[in-house]
């Protein structure tokens, strides 16, 4: 079976009766044959059509019939680019006989004389069969409001080419820390509309319009990247980060033998993640708190240099961490 798109265009252009594609198919594949050419596209497939018109005749409304196998494709999108320095706009509504009609706007500017794209339809493969798509074309007005007849719209050239629409999505990391960052990149040709890009879990990982991932928790999301009907995920694994924390410590303090000595402030710590506890290599020596306390007997006059182990627990986000740092103290 055969469908009808009746498209209403108001830009400058003259359009002759093509015929253009025989589709046939085998197994699950489409074979399309373009100006003698054959293409196979497999089921589920997005290929685009797209239309180029040369022609030196100023021509503002006009109408041109695309005719398609309605049981292998379907109709996804149909497109009018810039041409020259105008935009053209369009806007349609189908009826129950399947016209689709288009108004165009900054026609006057619209230049056709070294062959522009007129339309770009998309088809979705949604079938294997065999069928014809044909490009049929009727009487146009010109500027001048005067009738163009069939016979002079014949003299306008045609330029018709088919193409795959593809989507291929990478990230340039696939495992990130958590608070990092990474960018999923996507390569879309042959298309309509933006290529977007959603989360699966925004608690693990978000991403914008441009493809830019943040790691919002430990996890794995999926990235989806969506063009032309076709979608591509990439998997993005977050793992917890190292534990920011920043150790330091007085290099040299000073300890009375003959009692407990309590020396605030001997080692700072900052921006740990999780609990915090210390240790020391010295069984007379302790810290709580940052604070160095140092049980007396140590011998009078003596240097006695301590290490002092800093671990962060870490947490759900955070790998432990651990620092060591090295004390002297001066025995009075």
């Amino acid at each position: 079976m055969k469908k009808s798109i009746a498209i209403l265009l108001s830009v400058i252009m003259l359009l002759s009766c093509v015929s253009v594609i025989t589709a046939g198919a085998a197994d699950t594949n489409a074979t399309l044959n373009l100006a003698g050419k054959s293409y196979t596209f497999a089921k589920g497939s997005v290929i685009n059509y797209t239309v180029k018109l040369k022609t030196e005749n100023p021509i503002v409304n006009g109408q041109f019939y695309l005719n398609y196998p309605e049981s292998i494709l379907k109709v996804k999108n149909v497109s009018f680019p810039v041409v020259g320095d105008s935009t053209m706009f369009c806007n349609y509504t189908e009826d129950s006989e399947n016209l689709v009609s288009f108004n165009f706007s900054n026609i006057k500017t619209v230049d056709f004389t070294k062959s522009a794209v007129l339309a770009t339809i998309h088809f979705a493969v949604k079938a294997a069969g065999s069928g014809d798509i044909s490009l049929e074309t009727e009487a146009m007005s010109s500027l001048n409001d005067q009738l163009i007849l069939n016979s002079e719209i014949d003299k306008a050239t045609f330029t018709h080419s088919l193409a795959q629409t593809t989507l291929t999505a990478k990230a340039a990391k696939s495992s990130i820390a958590f608070g990092a960052s990474t960018t999923v990149s996507a390569t879309a040709k042959n298309g309509f509309g933006k290529t977007t890009y959603t989360s699966s879990n925004k608690k693990i990982a978000t991403v914008d319009s441009k493809g830019k991932v943040v790691a919002k928790g430990v996890g794995t999301a999926k990235i989806t990247v969506a063009y032309s009907g076709l979608k591509q995920t990439v998997a993005i694994k977050v793992v917890k980060a190292a534990n920011p924390m920043k150790v330091t410590a007085k290099k040299t303090v000073t300890a009375n033998s003959k009692k407990d000595t309590r020396i605030k402030g001997v080692v700072t710590v900052k921006k740990a993640q999780g609990k915090v506890t210390y240790s020391t290599n010295n069984k007379k020596v302790t810290v709580k708190s940052g604070t160095l306390v140092v049980k007396k007997g140590l011998k009078k006059g003596s240097t006695v240099t301590v290490k002092i182990t800093v671990n962060a627990k870490g947490n759900a986000n955070y790998k432990a961490g651990k620092k060591v740092l090295s004390v002297k103290i001066k025995v009075k």
